[in-house]
């Protein structure tokens, strides 16, 4: 592989960052969601912007489950009240709430990292941080299994 490549990012009408962003702005995403764990407008905006990401990439589907499911934590979250419900229903609408605010960020960017990374920009991208091969073979392998099991 040529040492001095430069990243350019291919005639693709969507928003194409960089895998070494992408991987990059998953582990800053996860480790700012542990980390905000009283702000509730801050997490919002962490789970926003995964999701926007995908509609800026025309995932139109995946956007709009992801930010329904979004939408309704949100309402939980700020609506709810113990007194409201019966315990029972409470945990579980809470339960259902937290997860959505600390797990689907990371779902989400995986799924957009597996559905917009072709094997061969993230084995390019990984080569010019002197990742060694036998992680990054094993790790571009996902980027070809997932797509393959859902077919």
């Amino acid at each position: 592989m040529d040492k001095n490549f430069i990243y350019q990012s291919p005639e693709r009408p969507e928003v194409s960052l960089d895998p070494r962003t992408k991987i990059l702005f998953m582990l800053l995403t996860v480790i700012l969601i542990f980390l905000v764990y009283d702000k509730t407008v801050l997490n919002s905006v962490t789970v926003l912007i995964p999701i926007l990401l995908l509609y800026f990439n025309g995932l139109k589907p995946e956007y709009i489950i992801f930010g329904v499911m979004f939408l309704t934590a949100c309402f939980i979250k700020l609506t709810i009240r113990r007194e409201d419900l019966s315990y029972i229903s409470f945990i579980f609408l809470g339960f259902f709430s937290e997860i959505v605010f600390r797990f689907f960020p990371a779902v989400i960017l995986g799924y957009y990292i597996i559905k917009t990374t072709k094997p061969g920009e993230f084995i390019s991208g990984m080569s010019l941080m002197h990742i060694p091969e036998e992680i990054i073979i094993p790790a571009a392998m996902v980027f070809r299994f997932f797509p393959a099991l859902a077919q």
